[in-house]
C-alpha cells in the first residue's frame, strides 16, 4: 500500500515592521497645529509664552568638593535628569503644552500631528527615571512630615526662631543647594526663589531622608501647573524636546536653541548662595575663618590674580593670561545677565499678551451685546 503523501506547508517568514516615518510638516503655525480654529488661540495666548531657560549641573564636580547631595541624587535616580543638556525647540515646547491634556487619567499631547502618550516608556527611556513600585508619590504628603520641624532640621542653626516666611538663606550648605536645584531643574518656578514652599520642603525631606520619590508623578504635576496657570512659565524644554524626537516629530528647520556654559549651575551660582571655596571644599560665607559680616557686605566675587595687579608695570605670559581670564569671566557674567533679562522680557511679554487677549475677548462680548441691543430696539 502506497504511503500517503504529505503536503508540505510553507513556513511563513517574519517580516520586521518598518519604522514609521514622521509626517513632514512646515515649521509654521500650519505645520504645528492642523485645526485652523485652534490656531488663533495658540497665536494669541501661547506662541510667545515665556520659557524658563534650562539649567544643568555636573554632579561629579560637587562630589570632589565634598558635597553629599550627588549620592542622594544617585539613590533617587535623577542624576541623568539634572545633568541633561543639549538642544531644544522653543516653538515645539509651546505646542506640546498647548495640546497637553489628561484623558482617562492618562497624559496626552500632540506635536505636528504626532500623538504623544506620557507613559512609563517616556519616563524610563527619555527622562531616565527608574520605574519601580517602591517609589512614593509625595503629592499627597509623606507620613511623619511636619513642615516647620522639617525646615528647622535643614537650618544651619536649628534653634533660631522660625517666622512666617521660611527663607532659604539659612539652610545648611547641601540643603541650600538641593533647594536651588529643585527651583531651577527638578520643579522650576519663575519667581519667589527666596522662600521654601511646603512642596519644596516635602521634596527636600524625601531626598534627604531618603524616601524613594516617584519623579514621573512630580514632573507631570509640575507640567500641568504650567499648563493650567497663565502666570506660570513653561519648563522642561530639554525633556519635552527629547520626547518629541523620541516619538518621531519632524524637527527639521525648527527654531533651535542649546544650553551654554552660562546655563550650568557652577561656581557663579554657588557665590549667589553665599557658598565660597575654602581649600578643596566649600563653606558658607559666614563660616569663613576671620570673616565678620560687619566688615564687608560681600567678599570679592572674582579676586584679581596677582599677575593682573601689575599689568601696567610688567609684560609677559602671566599678564596676558590674567587679562584673558578676566575677559572670560566678564563674558560669562554678560551671558548670565542676557539670559536673565531675556527671561524677564519673555515673562512680561507673555503677561501683556494675556491681558491683550482678555481685553479683546471683552471687546468682542461687548460688541455682541451692543449688536444684540440694536437688534432688539429695531424690533420696537
Amino acid at each position: 500500500m502506497a504511503e500517503s503523501s504529505r503536503r508540505k506547508i510553507p513556513t511563513r517568514r517574519r517580516i520586521a515592521p518598518r519604522p514609521t516615518q514622521p509626517s513632514i510638516r512646515s515649521t509654521s503655525i500650519e505645520g504645528w497645529i492642523s485645526d485652523e480654529d485652534r490656531r488663533d488661540e495658540f497665536v494669541q495666548i501661547w506662541k510667545n509664552k515665556a520659557l524658563i531657560f534650562p539649567k544643568y549641573i555636573t554632579t561629579r564636580k560637587f562630589t570632589t568638593a565634598g558635597f553629599e547631595f550627588p549620592a542622594l541624587f544617585n539613590f533617587q535616580g535623577i542624576k541623568p535628569f539634572v545633568e541633561m543638556q543639549g538642544k531644544y525647540y522653543p516653538d515645539l515646547v509651546r505646542v506640546f503644552y498647548y495640546n497637553l491634556k489628561i484623558r482617562d487619567e492618562v497624559a496626552l499631547s500632540k506635536v505636528k500631528g504626532v500623538g504623544i502618550i506620557i507613559d512609563n516608556d517616556i519616563w524610563e527611556n527619555v527622562a531616565k527615571f527608574p520605574i519601580n513600585d517602591a517609589t512614593e508619590s509625595i503629592l499627597n504628603g509623606i507620613d511623619g512630615f511636619n513642615r516647620i520641624l522639617a525646615y528647622q532640621s535643614f537650618l544651619r542653626n536649628p534653634t533660631q526662631d522660625v517666622g512666617r516666611q521660611l527663607l532659604a538663606g539659612g539652610l545648611k550648605m547641601d540643603d541650600r543647594l538641593i533647594h536651588y536645584l529643585i527651583l531651577w531643574i527638578l520643579c522650576p518656578r519663575g519667581t519667589n526663589h527666596a522662600q521654601c514652599s511646603e512642596a519644596d520642603l516635602l521634596i527636600m525631606y524625601g531626598i534627604l531622608n531618603p524616601v524613594p520619590i516617584k519623579w514621573s508623578s512630580l514632573i507631570l504635576d509640575t507640567m500641568l501647573k504650567a499648563k493650567r496657570y497663565p502666570q506660570y512659565p513653561l519648563l522642561y524644554s530639554l525633556l519635552i524636546s527629547r520626547i518629541c524626537e523620541y516619538k518621531g516629530v519632524d524637527t527639521t528647520g525648527e527654531l533651535c536653541q542649546s544650553t551654554i556654559r552660562a546655563n550650568e549651575i557652577a561656581e557663579s551660582s554657588l557665590k549667589q548662595l553665599k557658598l565660597v571655596p575654602l581649600g578643596d571644599t566649600y563653606v558658607h560665607r559666614d563660616d569663613m575663618p576671620n570673616y565678620h559680616a560687619e566688615d564687608e557686605e560681600l567678599p570679592p566675587t572674582d579676586p584679581i590674580p596677582p599677575a593682573a595687579q601689575n599689568v601696567g608695570s610688567s609684560s609677559g605670559a602671566g599678564s596676558s593670561f590674567s587679562i584673558e581670564d578676566n575677559i572670560t569671566n566678564m563674558n560669562k557674567r554678560l551671558e548670565e545677565l542676557f539670559l536673565l533679562s531675556n527671561s524677564r522680557h519673555e515673562e512680561v511679554f507673555g503677561l501683556i499678551r494675556g491681558i491683550d487677549t482678555r481685553i479683546s475677548h471683552l471687546e468682542h462680548r461687548f460688541d455682541e451685546e451692543f449688536t444684540h441691543d440694536d437688534d432688539m430696539s429695531a424690533d420696537f
